[in-house]
């Protein structure tokens, strides 16, 4: 492993890195707020998509709301990534390769 690379790497990576500390630490508040345990906080940060969706689900719970709610909301937040699916949609059904620098036209 080339370490130059990856020390590079690393350090082009803190802001990134300190913006996603910053988002973890507000889900972790919204989440005790919420009611939760921590074990509970990272179960739902580990397998939603996004933290919007987290935001959303949160907020719901410390709500009292049902489980189909919760779902709907969440199809709902997360469907901003359907139209990019749909971009990637040809290469995977039909083996092209799938080039980024060729515009989505759906």
């Amino acid at each position: 492993m080339d370490t130059k690379a990856f020390r590079e790497g690393f350090r082009d990576g803190i802001p990134i890195g300190l913006g996603y500390l910053a988002v973890s630490f507000s889900l972790g508040i919204s989440a005790k707020q919420a009611g939760l345990t921590p074990l509970q906080g990272f179960v739902t940060s580990f397998l939603k998509n996004a933290s919007a969706g987290e935001y959303i689900a949160f907020t719901l719970i410390g709500a009292g709301a049902t489980y189909i709610e919760l779902c709907l909301m969440t199809i709902i937040a997360n469907a901003r990534y359907l139209p990019d699916e749909l971009c990637h949609e040809p290469a995977v059904f039909t083996g092209y390769p799938y080039d980024p620098s060729v515009s989505c036209r759906i």
